[in-house]
Formats: structure tokens, sequence, C-alpha cells
């Protein structure tokens, strides 16, 4: 349930986090001075949800590039790229910030300098979390602090600044928000009741048929649905927004928290569910902000694309019918027949039988 995400996100979890990617990080290499030193770590402690955790900078980039389709809890390059462009980093009139310094921080937060490092499980072509933190205080230090005139008279100035004046105003919304705001209400939980039939079929034969996962959804069956089932997307919602979408309606901390056998690319009923209103506030946006506002761009969204397909149920049905029928004939052919067990019987009873045959 959603409502775990409270008892898992604690102020003292962060700081351990925090703690954490300090370790794994380079930032001693970064910035000699020990005292320095403190107080961009102490800075970074303020920012540190804004940019790599819950609701993160970190998190919106890991939906971005083809890492998605292997770990969502990594940046790719393409990623790291949508970030530097949507903060407007990349300046090329600048000494330390043009697109080819860029890649260079990016090289630099991948580089493994200890045995214990290199032994880690860290993708070589991917931020992992405290990598990208890394490349925040990189970016910021080469920005304002290593250039001429200098900006900034020290690291923590520099994190500070690059975070008010470029970082801050990308960071996504806070996803609980939007559930204590618009999912958790009446009004939609009735709309949702109405509709329960659909929703239970919806997501079990699609993941009986492509998954064999019982109970979860991919991002790539929710794209086939929108896309060439329901026909959502058009100008207003686009692939991309979808994808954003996706991820915003699960519980990535929990993702990254779990083995690495785990699959990490799931949407799960409540989940699913989160999914159908944020696609229906997106494909037809409310005309206020209001709870019953959203609740009409939620039935809208029933009305027009997923009720509006006639022969929807009857083929989830028949699909549904014909795994019970392949089921049924597969027990049967395991099944021994009558005949087979009278054979196997008569024979068995030969073999205990005395051979009547006089010895010689």
């Amino acid at each position: 349930m959603k409502i775990l995400y409270s008892q898992v996100d604690t102020d003292a979890l962060v700081a351990k986090a925090y703690a954490v990617d300090l370790k794994h990080s380079k930032v001693d290499r970064i910035v000699r001075d020990v005292d320095r030193r403190r107080e961009l770590e102490a800075a970074g402690a303020i920012h540190y949800r804004a940019i790599t955790y819950d609701t993160s900078l970190l998190l919106h980039y890991c939906a971005r590039g083809v890492r998605v389709a292997v770990d969502p809890v990594s940046v790719s390059l393409s990623g790291f790229n949508d970030f530097l462009s949507d903060c407007r980093l990349i300046d090329e009139s600048s000494e330390r910030c043009k697109a080819s310094d860029m890649d260079n921080v990016f090289v630099a937060a991948n580089l493994e300098v200890t045995e214990e490092a290199k032994q880690q499980d860290n993708p070589d072509r991917s931020l992992t979390r405290f990598e990208f933190l890394e490349c925040v205080f990189r970016i910021a230090i080469n920005k304002y602090c290593n250039c001429k005139p200098v900006e900034c008279e020290s690291p923590a100035l520099a994190l500070h600044r690059i975070m008010d004046e470029h970082l801050m105003p990308m960071v996504p919304p806070d996803p609980n928000d939007f559930r204590t705001s618009y999912l958790y209400k009446e009004e939609i939980s009735d709309c949702f009741l109405e509709y329960v039939v659909l929703n239970c079929t919806l997501p079990t034969v699609a993941i009986t048929a492509a998954l064999g996962n019982r109970g979860a959804w991919r991002f790539k069956n929710s794209s086939n649905l929108c896309k060439e089932t329901f026909h959502v997307l058009d100008d207003k919602l686009k692939q991309r927004d979808l994808r954003d979408l996706f991820f915003a309606s699960k519980m990535l901390l929990l993702d990254e928290m779990a083995p690495p056998e785990v699959q990490k690319k799931l949407l799960y009923f409540t989940d699913f569910l989160e999914l159908l209103l944020r696609v229906a506030l997106a494909r037809y946006p409310p005309s206020s902000p209001t709870v019953a506002d959203a609740a009409i761009a939620l039935q809208t969204l029933f009305v027009r694309h997923i009720c509006a397909k006639e022969k929807l149920v009857e083929t989830f049905q028949h699909s549904a019918d014909k795994v019970r029928v392949l089921g049924a004939i597969s027990r049967l052919e395991r099944r021994p027949s009558k005949k087979g067990m009278l054979q196997r019987k008569a024979s068995a009873k030969a073999l205990q039988s005395p051979s009547d045959t006089p010895p010689a």
C-alpha cells in the first residue's frame, strides 16, 4: 500500500542514505580543504532530498533514456543530457561548463578509484545515486568557483546558488501530494468503484498473457494499452509524458532497496489505478484543481477510451476462457487412460506371480 511509504521515508533514513552516498562519492578528491568540504557536505544535506532522494531530480531523470529497460534507479547518459538541458547548465561561452566539460563530469563521476569500488555492482555508463550527487557538486564548483572572475567564495555557496537558480525549478512535485489531494479522495474512489470490473480485468489478462507475472504491470504494457488499444495519446499526452507518469506512480525508493534479482520495472494494481488517474488529468486537464473536476476527467477517460471499446470485455473473457480450456486439456493429457491403467496393473500382477516354468 502507498501508506507504507511514510513508514519507510523517515528523516533518520534520509540522513543515513546521505552519509552512505558521501562515503561512496569522491567528494574528498573534489574539495581537498577539510573545512570547505565539511561546509559543502552540510549544504548537500539541505538539498539532498531535491537532488537524489524520494521526490528528486535523480528519480525524474531515471525515467529517461535506454537504461529504463535495464535499471530505473540509475541515470543514463541521455538522461543526464536531458538534465543538463532542462536545467540550462551548459554554457558554451563559459570556461568550465561547455558540453565537453559536462561529458568529463559524467566520466569522472563514473570512475572507480578504489579496489572496493571496482568490485561493486556499479554500471559504468550510467549514474547511480551517489554519482549523480557528485555530478551536481562538480558542476556547481565548475560553474561558480573555477571560473574567472570567481562568483562564489566556497563550494557550499556554489551549491546553494546552483540549486536556487537552476535545479529547484525543475524538481518534480511530491507524488504524495497528488495522492493525498486526489487519489485518496472519496469522489475518485467512487469513480474507480463504478468501473471496478474493468479495472480488475485489464491488468490480470494482459499480464497473464504477456508476462506470466500475475498482479504486476510493465511500462511496455501501459504504453501499448494507451497508444494502441485505447488511443489515449495525442498532442496533449505524448509517449514521453506517459513514461514520466508511469514512474511518478511507482515507489522507486522501495525498488532501489530491493535485491538485484527483484523486478524493478513493475507497476502493481494500486499503482496502476494511480497511473489511470494521472493519465486522465493529463489527457483531459480539469477546468479547476478541485477533486470534483478531477473525477470528471477520470470518468471521461473511462467513457471515451475504455468503455468505448465494445468488444473489450468480450475479448478479455475469451482470452481467460482460452487459458482455462488449455489448462484443462493439459491436465487431461497428463491423466492416464483407463485402458492404460488396466494394462499396467496386469503387468505388475504378472511380475509378482511365481513362474509356471519348472526349474532346469
